[in-house]
């Protein structure tokens, strides 16, 4: 089982899934988001939810075609080309099998994020046209400003409209490490760690596991705090000498939190 999400923004690409893989009598981590850079300094990531085996296949399928595009006046001839290898896919490998049963087994959904690098090849660009395209039954079709396929697709993109906003890729990355931290924690089968890529300008660069795993652990004081917070805003006994002291301490508890943060997200942004 899996979630991936992507968030698209004015300046940039953030895509992020857990690496979870359950078998019947373990778990392990595997990578479901997959990056690839072809010749022309162009940037493909694509993450799939469903069966492994046809996802993989799809993929570097998906991947070969990409492999000659050169800039990105080409987005609606790749797409097209995208359309065509995902609908043949889809005919021979999954509608292919006889039964309901079987055909849902074999059934993937993808979402693919593409960053097109503007200017000449040889000169290091600091733009680019970022793309964000949802597959599902066999169908590709442009995505909306953000996007979730997997089992807690639902439960994701309640909380990607919770987080609708303009805001930097730096803020996006954190929003999107909440929300994989949220889905990991209450959806079965999505877990272990996370893999995030964001971009800046035409390059895709991976967040590090250990600035993810320390957000995560200010994302779980967050959530503590919350709940406090919560239970001293509905009060029902009045401004006693305990509601006063909750009130200041979960005051402090977050300028303390929102401190960490922003020492993690500056030392983030180094990278």
């Amino acid at each position: 089982m899996t979630i991936v999400i992507g968030m698209l923004r004015d300046n940039g690409l953030v895509m992020g899934a857990d690496t979870e893989e359950t078998a019947e009598d373990f778990k392990r981590s595997v990578t479901k988001l997959p990056s690839y850079t072809n010749s022309h300094g162009h940037a493909l990531i694509i993450g799939g939810a469903g069966c492994e085996c046809q996802i993989q296949t799809v993929t570097q399928a998906l991947q070969d075609d990409f492999s000659d595009v050169e800039s990105a006046v080409e987005i609606a001839k790749l797409l097209e080309k995208f359309r065509n290898t995902i609908k043949t896919h889809y005919k021979e490998h999954v509608l292919c099998w006889p039964s309901a049963i079987e055909r849902e087994e074999n059934d993937f959904s993808l979402l693919l994020g593409a960053v097109f690098r503007l200017g000449p090849k040889k000169v290091k660009s600091e733009h680019a046209l970022c793309k964000l395209w949802i597959s599902q039954r066999g169908m590709i079709r442009d995505a909306r400003a953000h996007e979730a396929i997997g089992t807690g697709a639902n439960y994701a993109r309640t909380l990607l409209d919770d987080y609708l906003g303009m805001y930097s890729i730096q803020k996006a990355v954190m929003i999107a490490v909440y929300i994989l931290h949220r889905v990991k924690r209450d959806t079965p089968y999505c877990g272990k760690e996370s893999q995030l890529w964001s971009t800046k300008g035409s390059s895709v660069r991976p967040v590090f596991y250990e600035a993810v795993q320390q957000a995560e652990e200010l994302f779980k004081r967050f959530d503590h705090f919350s709940v406090k917070n919560f239970f001293t805003t509905v009060s029902l006994e009045g401004n006693t000498q305990s509601d006063r002291f909750n009130e200041k301490d979960i005051a402090s508890n977050f300028r303390v939190l929102r401190k960490q943060f922003r020492q993690l997200s500056e030392s983030m942004a180094k990278y």
